[in-house]
């Protein structure tokens, strides 16, 4: 080699020798412990997983997500010290275990578009790779990390197609701090009566009950926080709940979590009296409009829309002080003729949740009744006229 050729080249690695020592830092350890992931599971695993960690803790460690790696196979956990997920994903290397930041974390995955990832284990840091880098994270000691739950018997096994169907309508009753007197009705109810096991939710005016299967279960509350996490468990699911600890398990997914203190109302005496109400031949879709349309004409506090129920027209009316007047009229009525008032936007927003394709049934009285194929029942009180 020329001697001018040789002395650039020690020049230049002269000059790049910091960059390349900070290039390499992660090649410190062992590159035995590298781990192979598809970016897109590991960071939707990881999204999941997250909805549990609270947004301000005094604990720091509660930011993060335990990443166990064991044959082939990924567990991802979280936790509020109140609830506990879990998340697998596959993956393809060696078995370790490590904490990541969730936050920092999934940012770094989102902002990649590499179809696998690599991570690779070193003492309090983690090393990702994907296809144009190599990114260095500092994580926490794993002892830190709260312990595992003592497992629970699994007594009543449903599909997550019940609780994805069911969800949206009986959670659109729930009203986050009410105060119910008596009762405490902040979260979901999971109850079983006559063999039969029933999702409630309520705010005292609105009450929505769904049947997810035979079988019989311990009752108990969700908040709606864990009852969100519901929605992303797939296929079947099996439940089961001992002395205030609720355990769910699918297919991939685990959620173990205390359950919400305090008294549920009686519900099923009034779900039983469906029966006894009129039929009201009117269609969804143009009730749903119609209650969208006068709800703007209504006034903040009270949202009352007046039905006149007709054999065999509807009409909608609202008026508001300083809004003006809303009048709509819709086709189909019931024998219960008169008028009836009720909270048009609340109303609304049930219907929007039940799905398309099941038949509905609606029916009037001195409640405003709906119900959904075999299974579902909704009552919604009437206001004063």
């Amino acid at each position: 080699m020329p001697e001018c050729f040789a002395g650039k080249r020690l020049e230049l690695c002269g000059r790049n020798a910091g960059r390349c020592s900070v290039l390499n830092a992660h090649r410190t350890f062992k590159e035995d412990f590298v781990t192979s992931f598809d970016r897109k599971s590991l960071l939707n695993s990881i999204r999941t997983v997250s909805l549990v960690i609270p947004s301000r803790t005094p604990q720091p460690v509660l930011e993060s997500v335990l990443l166990k790696c064991r044959d082939n196979t990924a567990t991802l956990t979280a936790t509020d010290n109140e609830c506990r997920v879990n998340v697998k994903v596959e993956c393809d290397g060696e078995d370790f275990e490590t904490l990541i930041p969730s936050g920092q974390v999934s940012s770094l995955l989102s902002a990649m578009s590499s179809e696998t990832v690599t991570i690779s284990q070193g003492e309090n840091r983690v090393v990702i790779t994907d296809q144009s880098g190599t990114y260095t994270i500092p994580t926490r000691d794993i002892g830190e990390f709260p312990e595992d739950t003592f497992p629970i018997e699994l007594t009543f096994p449903t599909d997550s197609l019940f609780l994805s169907r069911s969800l949206p309508m009986v959670t659109s009753v729930v009203v986050e701090k009410l105060v119910g007197g008596a009762y405490y009705v902040e979260g979901v109810r999971f109850d079983s009566v006559d063999g039969k096991v029933y999702l409630v939710g309520t705010d005292l005016n609105r009450l929505c009950a769904c049947r997810l299967g035979d079988g019989e279960i311990e009752p108990f509350t969700l908040s709606l926080k864990v009852a969100g996490l519901l929605s992303k468990m797939q296929g079947k699911i099996s439940i089961g709940c001992k002395s205030g600890v609720v355990s769910l398990v699918s297919d991939g997914m685990s959620i173990t979590s205390r359950t919400m203190l305090g008294t549920f109302p009686k519900w099923k005496p009034l779900t039983d009296t469906a029966s006894k109400f009129e039929r009201l031949e009117v269609k969804i879709s143009e009730l749903i409009e119609g209650l969208r349309k006068t709800s703007v004409f209504t006034n903040p506090e009270s949202k009352g829309v007046t039905l006149s129920v007709g054999k065999d027209a509807t009409k909608l009316t609202s008026f508001g002080a300083d809004k003006g007047r809303c009048g709509v009229e819709i086709s189909g009525g019931s024998l219960a003729t008169g008028p009836i008032k009720l909270h048009g936007e609340l109303l609304a927003g049930f219907l929007e949740k039940v799905p398309k394709t099941l038949p509905v049934t609606i029916r009037v009285g001195d409640k405003f009744v709906v119900e959904v194929s075999d299974y579902c029942r909704f009552f919604m009180g009437l206001m004063e006229i």
